[in-house]
């Protein structure tokens, strides 16, 4: 209670204590703003203002331009790595071909073998070496074909950022 009354008493004084000369106030009444937050779609400096303070702007107006260098170079950037990207694409389907020349060489090798181990003059080792040789080649293809996939999704991540 005695705070308060002090603190009435300071502010009593320090009203009273204003001289105004016999000068009258020209104006009387409240005085309001509302303080609008507004916010940039992009980062950057803004280096040109399009408004003056206290003038009217309605949603969707464009009020400031903003310095768009660094969009820019990302944007240069993501079409660069975009390219590299797609060169692993073609190093990809090169190891596709020469698995795929491997296979076929194999298979050719195979049905030679097969008529050998038929008449006697073979083996089934080396019949079994050569289907083991064949399972590995058809796994080595899939896994090349996995990361080819895995290249295009690395290409759908780069489309998504480019947009």
């Amino acid at each position: 209670m005695k705070t308060q009354l002090i603190i009435f008493l300071i502010a009593f004084l320090t009203l009273a204590s204003c001289n105004n000369n016999g000068k009258k106030s020209d104006a009387y009444g409240n005085f309001e703003a509302i303080e609008t937050i507004i916010a940039s779609e992009s980062a950057g400096k803004a280096i040109q203002v399009l408004f003056e303070e206290g003038q009217l702007v309605k949603s969707g107006d464009i009020i400031a331009i903003t310095d768009t260098t660094q969009l820019y170079l990302n944007k240069l950037q993501l079409a660069t790595q975009k390219d590299a990207i797609k060169t692993k694409l073609s190093i990809f389907n090169a190891q596709i071909d020469i698995h795929q020349e491997q296979l076929k060489s194999l298979r050719t090798e195979k049905e030679r073998l097969k008529k050998l181990v038929a008449d006697g003059a073979a083996t089934t080792q080396k019949m079994d070496e050569i289907d083991g040789q064949e399972n590995v080649l058809l796994k080595q293809i899939e896994a090349v074909k996995m990361q080819k996939n895995a290249v295009y999704k690395e290409l759908d991540v780069i489309d998504v950022q480019l947009t």
